[in-house]
């Protein structure tokens, strides 16, 4: 089976998109850092939120729901290196939203 891999905050906030990072960043919380699934396709990853260094809650990505199923999705070979939320946040706001009308300097 394939591994994914995410480079960055940019990585994942492009990949997955607008709809599942709203979530995601809504679960997770500011001061915590997020741990994304290896395993699947990438497109609904499973994530782990961690708060000062603890595992906290895991969740379903498709549903954005506290994960209820098998831990092996959790154990710590099968999720990334932890993202920051405030990494994440950034990329996030950086991707989707880009000020509207920005007509530059009115100096």
């Amino acid at each position: 089976m394939m591994r994914l891999e995410w480079k960055d905050a940019f990585d994942v906030v492009a990949r997955v998109g607008e709809k599942f990072m709203k979530k995601l960043l809504e679960n997770a919380g500011r001061g915590s850092k997020v741990r994304l699934g290896l395993t699947g396709s990438g497109q609904y990853p499973n994530y782990q939120v961690e708060v000062d260094g603890q595992p906290h809650a895991p969740y379903n990505g498709r549903s954005h729901k506290e994960w209820t199923g098998d831990e092996e999705a959790f154990k710590p070979e099968n999720l990334s290196d932890p993202f920051p939320f405030d990494d994440l946040y950034r990329a996030f706001v950086q991707q989707f939203r880009k000020p509207k009308g920005d007509r530059g300097s009115q100096d």
